[in-house]
């Protein structure tokens, strides 16, 4: 198989306020070849919202931020 193979890269930093409080930022990306389908998946959940076929190649990108508390 040609052409099928993918690469992720994933930058992340966390501020912590407190003991018990931080904050976060991420970037996620997945580099796929032509011919894969590499994609995030969670909780029974993905970025593709149609056929497999359509997807093929396509480069998904996740940013995330966030604040956690723990009581």
């Amino acid at each position: 198989c040609t052409l099928t193979e993918a690469n992720q890269i994933t930058l992340a930093i966390r501020y912590i306020f407190s003991k018990r409080t931080h904050t976060y930022i991420s970037y996620n990306k997945i580099d796929n070849d032509a011919q894969y389908n590499q994609d995030f998946n969670g909780a029974s959940m993905t970025a593709r919202n149609g056929a497999a076929n359509q997807f093929v190649g396509a480069d998904p990108t996740i940013i995330a931020v966030g604040m956690i508390h723990n009581f």
